[in-house]
């Protein structure tokens, strides 16, 4: 009798959890919602199967658009298909667009399961709490996932067929994406939980996005200025060495400043280190009045990203992510060292604005991956948990 007993007991919490995890799915495959973005999806896809490239130019569906840069004579075929997965698909489909779409699809699965009563027949059931939020969370997830899963599958093909490469590294992009919507998606449940709004907890999830978004491009314009103002002083200092090696070079070459005294006849030398004295205190002066006040401020706003969700570096992690798997080509920079040397400040500097702006991206793309995805999943995880301390509390 207790063998029999201890081995219902598993089997009957599959069967609760596997009905629960239905349940939770027939909820959201009922909404049109969930059909139509994987339409969208397939659309999608199937629009990038109809742009190509042939030595004239670019095809749209049989249609050529002649073209002296775009044709396979200076293009390969399968990067323009790899650039449009990477670009298109992840920046503007499933990390922007679909993702909205996605908050807006289970916006209301805590919401109305909290509010429409029928959170009371569950709990009627010999059913956990946390069991059945966790369920009820993870549910969320899969319908994403299953969104992502079939826009890759399809650009899959696409990769293949038209542009003669198959690339299964592509469905990186799956749990990599999935992740970034995890993030928004903890917010919006918490929310979801507190409010019983499906509109409060997709509206305020919303603005949470636009909000971290707004946090980390300061965070990366205070580095930029900063690194721009080293850059600067840099500049001064180098202008001071290479001012006191010319006139250490003229004045052992028996050259002397004029001095007012006419009697001596004034060479080109003399002029040469008069005109370096001058530019030599006024590089001292420039240097002396210069400082780095971003540096500070720059090192605030990092502490105050640190624990926050990195959105907008998670889809940066996943172009890099693909880029590297998939060999994806970058745009070759042209390097600043080859260009002639500019003066002024950094803000009258173009070259000094540049050098920084790249210096800055690749500070970006160093930060390891450890970095984006564990601060984030700790911000998840405390959202979460919060939601489910809510949930397994709160009298219903």
């Amino acid at each position: 009798m207790n063998d029999d007993s201890a081995e219902f007991k598993p089997n009957r919490l599959l069967v609760q959890t596997a009905a629960i995890f239905v349940d939770a799915y027939r909820e959201l495959n009922a909404k049109r919602l969930f059909w139509i973005v994987l339409v969208i999806s397939n659309l999608i896809a199937a629009g990038f199967g109809a742009v190509g490239i042939n030595r004239e130019g670019i095809v749209i569906f049989w249609k050529t658009f002649p073209n002296d840069f775009f044709n396979t004579t200076t293009l390969d075929r399968a990067e323009i298909y790899k650039w449009m997965f990477s670009q298109l698909g992840i920046d503007w489909w499933l990390t922007f667009i679909a993702t909205i779409l996605a908050l807006v699809s289970t916006a209301g699965i805590f919401p109305e399961f909290l509010s429409g009563g029928a959170v009371d027949l569950y709990l009627s059931k010999p059913i956990g709490r946390p069991r059945l939020f966790l369920t009820k969370y993870i549910t969320g997830l899969i319908f994403v996932a299953l969104q992502v899963l079939v826009f890759c599958i399809g650009s899959f093909f696409v990769i293949g067929l038209r542009g003669g490469v198959w690339e299964p590294a592509i469905f990186v992009a799956v749990p990599f994406v999935l992740l970034f919507f995890s993030y928004l998606f903890a917010i919006m449940v918490l929310i979801g939980v507190l409010t019983r709004s499906t509109i409060a907890a997709l509206l305020l999830t919303i603005l949470c996005w636009v909000g971290t978004f707004a946090f980390h491009q300061t965070e990366v314009l205070l580095l930029n200025l900063s690194t721009g103002k080293q850059f600067e002083m840099q500049m001064y200092d180098g202008e001071i060495s290479r001012d006191q090696q010319i006139i250490s070079h003229l004045v052992a070459g028996g050259a002397h400043a004029p001095d007012g005294d006419t009697t001596r006849p004034v060479t080109a030398e003399d002029r040469q280190l008069q005109i370096a004295q001058l530019n030599l205190t006024q590089a001292q002066k420039d240097r002396a009045d210069d400082s780095d006040p971003f540096a500070s401020w720059h090192r605030l706003m990092f502490a105050l990203t640190y624990p926050l969700p990195k959105t907008t570096e998670t889809v940066a992690l996943i172009r890099r992510e693909l880029g590297e798997r998939m060999h994806i080509r970058r745009e070759d920079r042209e390097e600043e060292q080859d260009r002639p040397q500019q003066n002024g400040g950094m803000f009258q500097n173009r070259q000094l604005m540049r050098r920084a702006g790249m210096e800055t991206q690749r500070i970006l793309a160093t930060r390891s991956t450890t970095y984006i995805l564990g601060t984030s999943l700790g911000f998840e995880a405390v959202m979460v948990g919060l939601a489910a301390w809510i949930f397994c509390r709160r009298d219903f």
